[in-house]
């Protein structure tokens, strides 16, 4: 067989002289393997290249679907943010209504004792035995005063730690 540098080389002698039939069916010969075997390689190639497109192809599907995802993660975090800071609005309205209660509570505490307190005045004004009365008195406002001054120290906590968790 005869490479391409070797037809190319005799290939100005045709011109001049013709070629002896034997080396004439060996160049035809060997023009048919150079061209059959570039063939193959072009179709090795196209092969190569259909397999490199479809990686690319794929490639940019995938990178279009992360970008899908990346896109409607931060949109999902953006409504959890809002959210989040609706419930602590919520829970701040909340815990300020629930002091709000609780003072008022306080003063209609505070309104009973003087109540009793002036009850249990008017009782020993009339020189009368206010033990009983009195113990009462004492009972109900060491009870509310413990649980309000209590409740109050808790929620004083939980609003504090609600400023520095916002923080």
């Amino acid at each position: 067989m005869l490479t391409q540098d070797d037809i190319d080389y005799l290939r100005p002698f045709q011109q001049i002289l013709s070629y002896p039939p034997e080396l004439q069916a060996r160049i035809d010969e060997s023009v048919a393997s150079i061209k059959q075997h570039r063939e193959e390689e072009l179709a090795k190639t196209r092969k190569r290249l259909r397999t490199v497109y479809s990686l690319l192809g794929g490639a940019l599907l995938a990178l279009l679907f992360a970008g899908y995802f990346y896109f409607n993660a931060i949109k999902q975090k953006n409504v959890a943010l809002e959210k989040s800071a609706i419930a602590l609005y919520e829970k701040h309205k909340a815990l300020s209504a629930l002091k709000e209660l609780l003072e008022t509570q306080k003063a209609r505490l505070d309104l009973e004792v003087n109540s009793l307190s002036s009850r249990v005045k008017t009782i020993m004004d009339a020189h009368g035995d206010p033990e009983e009365l009195v113990k009462e008195l004492d009972s109900i406002l060491s009870k509310s005063r413990d649980a309000l001054n209590k409740r109050n120290l808790e929620l004083e906590k939980e609003m504090e730690n609600e400023i520095k968790n916002n923080k």
